[in-house]
């Protein structure tokens, strides 16, 4: 019997954060506490509002097909969002629904791509981006970004080619934290437009910024740009709504709204019927909670730098959005305690769950391989309690 699958999936690798945390769950089944770093999800409960409007979603036998791009309240609504807070020009028509923000991306990636198209991605990067363009056939193409993690417009230009079908543009980043310079993305987008690409513009960070900075929709700088933008966005940052699932993407002509709906029949329908009920509540309740959420993970961030600061051989740029910090520990290679010696982040990784009981994830699955990825997705009392026991278990190593 041959065992031989589909040879894109070969290559493809199981999604690295939801792999630690199945070792989270064997490490709490020994009873053994780990503080969880690794996560790129709010710890902060749902808005009850939202939660309410669910449940009443349910109680009125909310729960049957829908159509397949969503409620049109709820696409009427996220239009409204993006004019009012990213000017951007994208009608009821252009939006569909979908099950996160992640489908949407799976979803025009395998819209867009031929086997061997090349899709231009920044780096360090969320690691969905490369195996999903795998997945379909398509080239990733990793840029790396400047030492501060800002683009590099002069690297991307040299690697636009005639596969190149799209660059994918996610600010705030992750894994970086930063938020790109409206410059940048002016560059981006005339390169865009002069090489006659799409551009895939990820924003599901884009509440939680702090600080001076300003976040900037790609697709709002001109009627050209706009033309060539697909914005992808969602729920699950901004009002903590992770495991619901809810995204969506807007797409900028008709030609595409088609196709993609044509495909999202086949995937899935339509997204979680009671949870687009939820999905109204969030874009018509107060926004306190979503502010009150960006002022909580700016303080934290501070706390980390602080505590991180002190501890030798760590090197860390302050960023001012999303929720995590990219630590350079490759300081740290080719030291050993006992039986443990470090040779890369995904031993330093192994070696901070095993000895300090803080879960973290490793920079090689971000394009990042000298780097840790810190959420700071987790209350001031375990930030500080894991950062201690971090620098602790990094002392030990020589």
């Amino acid at each position: 019997m041959s065992f031989a699958i589909n040879k894109n999936l070969e290559k493809v690798n199981a999604s690295p954060t939801m792999v630690l945390l199945s070792k989270i769950g064997e490490y709490k089944q020994k009873g053994i506490d780990v503080i969880a770093l690794n996560i790129g999800e709010p710890d902060f409960g749902t808005p009850a509002n939202i939660i309410e409007a669910i449940k009443k979603a349910l109680d009125e036998g909310k729960t049957k097909y829908l159509p397949v791009e969503g409620l049109l309240e709820l696409r009427t609504l996220v239009s409204e969002k993006l004019k009012k807070d990213n000017n951007l020009n994208y009608s009821p028509h252009q939006i569909v629904i979908c099950t996160g923000a992640k489908q949407a991306l799976f979803n025009i990636n395998l819209l867009l791509l031929n086997v061997g198209d090349e899709i231009i991605i920044p780096g360090p990067c969320w690691s969905s981006y490369i195996d999903t363009a795998i997945v379909v056939g398509g080239v990733p193409i990793v840029v790396p970004t400047k030492d501060d993690w800002q683009l590099d417009i002069q690297a991307i230009e040299q690697a636009i080619t005639p596969k190149t079908k799209a660059i994918l543009i996610n600010t705030p980043n992750n894994p970086t934290g930063a938020v790109y310079t409206k410059e940048s993305l002016e560059a981006i987008a005339a390169l865009a437009i002069k090489n006659n690409i799409y551009v895939i513009a990820d924003e599901v960070y884009e509440k939680l910024i702090f600080d001076d900075a300003i976040h900037y929709s790609i697709g709002s700088l001109n009627e050209d740009i706009a033309k060539l933008t697909i914005t992808v966005n969602g729920f699950s940052k901004a009002y903590a709504m992770t495991g619901l699932r809810l995204g969506y993407i807007a797409l900028p002509n008709d030609y595409l709204v088609e196709k993609f709906i044509a495909l999202h029949t086949h995937l899935t329908s339509n997204s979680t019927s009671c949870v687009q009920y939820g999905g109204i509540e969030a874009l018509v309740g107060n926004q306190d909670f979503v502010e009150g959420m960006a002022q909580e993970f700016k303080e934290r961030r501070d706390l980390c730098l602080e505590l991180l600061s002190s501890i030798p051989h760590l090197e860390v740029i302050n960023v001012s959005g999303a929720f995590y910090l990219m630590v350079d520990v490759s300081k740290y290679f080719n030291t050993k305690y006992q039986d443990y010696t470090i040779n890369n982040a995904d031993d330093l990784s192994l070696y901070l769950l095993e000895q300090a009981h803080v879960a973290i994830i490793s920079g090689a699955s971000f394009a990042a391989p000298n780097f840790l990825r810190l959420a700071y997705s987790n209350s001031k009392t375990n930030l500080t309690k894991a950062i201690k026991a971090i620098e602790q278990a990094l002392a030990q190593l020589h």
